[in-house]
């Protein structure tokens, strides 16, 4: 009988944002408990939380970066004695997640002895500037492999990318993110109603598209004037999105939610027709298997991580060039008006989306586990 391990897990990210790490983080989390796990969440200070059993060891700020998104830098709390959090005593595991963001991540694979592995949520498009630092990264290759046993990539665009730290030695697997289909679910009784739903989700920055979205709306209304655009999401573009929807006159037909995460989501999803997608630089994104999860039709730009999850979606042409604005109404003009197309590729996701299922990805990630265990 194997041991229940327990098991520590850390994030860089800001945990009151949404976001995939966020998402992930939690439901591994749960699925883990579920196995029987004793687990331990680490991360940046707050003053309210969702995950359970979390212990605040640092604090994140946020800064810009090149391709228009914002990131967190993790910072320790001053006096934080790593070799008391992270004991053998207290762990079997160390499970790192973003290991890439500094300056904590860097400091607990550094520092901390007991066997760890890593998960590497980023990746970029083969046109982004992102890919400047290609040449850098496998010269982090030493400092990894000498640090750590055991390294997952969310995706086959982010083995890509991050691969070149990791030594021959070190242990790797693509092991996708999860989506849990018992509360991200189609309706029962299919939508009848005459306007058109179409939704986007996600962090309100340049890098998520959502300008290219919103300025493509005014142009898909005058072509399908009963169609209802709703935005969840918060971030620097917000403001822009607001001025936009004023100054457009599209008070009723865009709704800009701000902020919603967790289960709170479901419902959006569950009554949208159309997913809108306008990202680049996506690793493996959540939102999209959340969307598929809820028999939503996929309509964006064709990133690099969408061709693999998307790679036999019946209805390919709805994945369009990056930064077109013109190809994306288009595109969502033909979503919204073959109804018959709406149908095949909602049945595809419906049917595509139990490979993502929580515990059958909870379960590559302890079959991992065991893995850098046996390696001692």
């Amino acid at each position: 009988m194997k041991k229940k391990l327990r098991v520590a897990l850390f994030f860089s990210s800001d945990p009151t944002v949404g976001g995939g790490v966020q998402e992930h983080i939690y439901y591994l989390s749960q699925e883990l408990r579920k196995k029987g796990m004793y687990v331990e969440i680490f991360g940046a200070e707050t003053l309210k939380t969702r995950f359970e059993n979390y212990t605040p060891i640092g604090y994140t700020v946020e800064v810009p970066t090149p391709n228009g998104n914002w990131g967190s830098v993790h910072f320790l709390k001053n006096g934080i004695n790593l070799s008391k959090f992270f004991s053998s005593d207290k762990f079997d595991i160390l499970h790192i997640h973003e290991p890439y963001i500094p300056f904590a991540a860097w400091s607990l694979i550094q520092n901390v002895k007991i066997p760890k592995v890593v998960t590497f949520h980023n990746a970029w498009d083969d046109n982004s500037i992102h890919n400047a630092i290609n040449v850098i990264v496998p010269m982090f290759q030493p400092f990894f492999s000498q640090n750590v046993t055991g390294a997952i990539f969310v995706s086959k665009i982010t083995e890509k990318r991050w691969r070149s730290v990791c030594s021959p030695k070190t242990k790797t697997q693509v092991i996708n993110n999860g989506v849990d289909l018992k509360v991200f679910k189609q309706k029962k009784q299919f939508r009848k109603d005459k306007v058109t739903e179409l939704l986007f989700v996600g962090r309100l920055v340049k890098r998520k598209g959502i300008d290219y979205l919103m300025k493509s709306f005014p142009l898909v209304k005058q072509m399908c004037p009963d169609t209802h655009l709703t935005i969840l999401g918060d971030g620097p573009e917000y403001e822009w999105c607001r001025r936009f929807i004023r100054t457009n006159d599209l008070g009723e037909d865009v709704s800009l939610m701000g902020k919603v995460i967790g289960k709170k989501k479901i419902a959006y999803f569950q009554n949208a027709h159309i997913f809108c997608a306008p990202y680049s630089d996506e690793a493996h994104p959540i939102s999209i298997l959340e969307a598929m999860a809820c028999g939503c039709t996929i309509v964006g730009f064709a990133n690099e991580s969408f061709k693999e999850i998307l790679n036999t979606y019946p209805t390919p042409q709805f994945l369009v060039e990056h930064k077109n604005i013109h190809a994306l109404k288009t595109v969502l003009v033909d979503a919204i008006t073959h109804r018959d197309l709406q149908n095949e590729a909602s049945n595809w996701c419906l049917e595509e989306i139990k490979k993502y299922s929580w515990p059958s990805i909870s379960t590559q990630i302890e079959k991992m586990y065991y893995k850098v265990l046996s390696k001692r």
